[in-house]
């Protein structure tokens, strides 16, 4: 009787007390108890199978109840139907977090795709595209599919919203955002606000406009939130004073930037005059010997 008070105590049927009961049972196989057959009878049917599902350890326990006294017959009751009430509550809280984490992992997911939604796209072509010498530097450096690089110029004497271009693997410039496109007006202006607003943008060489005197780029700029996670986007460095100041990742927008000069300062444009000169000494050089 001690023993069926052990097992019922807690409300819950254990393997270890189910291992014990069977071992009692066989010590008392030979007692005159009425109680020792049912329970043998219940018991081998449930451990006929080697193992004993949770249903089954319930069966085990409303026999313990069956056969202890009413008083303590009324405790196990309690105690069992008190554990069945814990498991509901724990399974229903359960629920409701598996139910609020795919809540949440559906709200971040609804998040980012609306932060790597495009803001706004422009198509046109490259101005500005004869000048300085750029239409051979086009010709020679420029292919369809070519990663472009925006910089925006504040301080351009001719325009506030002044973005030049170059190509991004060799840093060659080809010239400006127009401003203004055969398919829409302020592509400058729209283009430099969300820039200086931390925008980032994708930028490429749509196709190579060839028929004319000189080719022309086609570039395509899509733009998109400033917290947007797409790889490989990037944030508008500022053009001024013939130097690149680089913005740095996740800090001042390049309104301020351009405003504060914060940033790693690289002679890119100058490439090209240094190694223009380097030549003219080679062939002083030459022709001397």
């Amino acid at each position: 009787m001690q023993l069926l008070q052990t097992i019922t105590a807690d409300g819950k049927f254990t393997p270890d007390e189910v291992v014990e009961l069977v071992k009692w049972l066989r010590r008392n196989k030979t007692s005159d108890l009425p109680a020792i057959k049912f329970l043998t009878e219940t018991v081998e049917a449930v451990i006929a199978d080697g193992k004993v599902s949770r249903e089954e350890q319930e069966t085990l326990y409303k026999a313990l109840e069956r056969v202890l006294p009413k008083e303590l017959s009324e405790i196990a009751n309690e105690n069992r139907e008190g554990i069945r009430e814990k498991n509901k509550q724990k399974s229903k809280d359960s629920k409701e977090d598996e139910r609020e984490q795919k809540q949440d992992q559906q709200d971040q997911a609804r998040a980012e795709r609306k932060l790597n939604v495009v803001v706004d796209d422009f198509n046109f072509m490259v101005a500005g595209t004869n000048h300085d010498g750029r239409s051979e530097r086009i010709a020679a450096h420029a292919n369809e599919g070519d990663q472009v690089l925006v910089l925006r110029e504040p301080k351009n004497p001719f325009s506030k919203n002044a973005c030049r271009l170059f190509l991004l693997n060799n840093q060659i410039e080809i010239g400006y955002v127009p401003e203004n496109s055969n398919f829409r007006d302020g592509v400058a202006a729209s283009l430099s606000e969300l820039l200086d607003d931390g925008c980032k943008y994708q930028a490429y060489v749509s196709k190579m406009l060839t028929a004319g005197y000189s080719p022309i780029p086609v570039v395509i700029i899509k733009v998109f939130a400033p917290g947007s996670t797409i790889p490989d986007l990037r944030t508008a460095e500022v053009y001024r004073d013939g130097k690149i100041w680089v913005s740095k990742s996740g800090s001042k927008s390049n309104k301020e930037n351009a405003q504060s000069g914060t940033g790693c300062l690289i002679g890119l444009v100058l490439f090209p005059l240094l190694g223009s000169f380097m030549a003219l000494l080679l062939l002083k050089s030459a022709s001397l010997i």
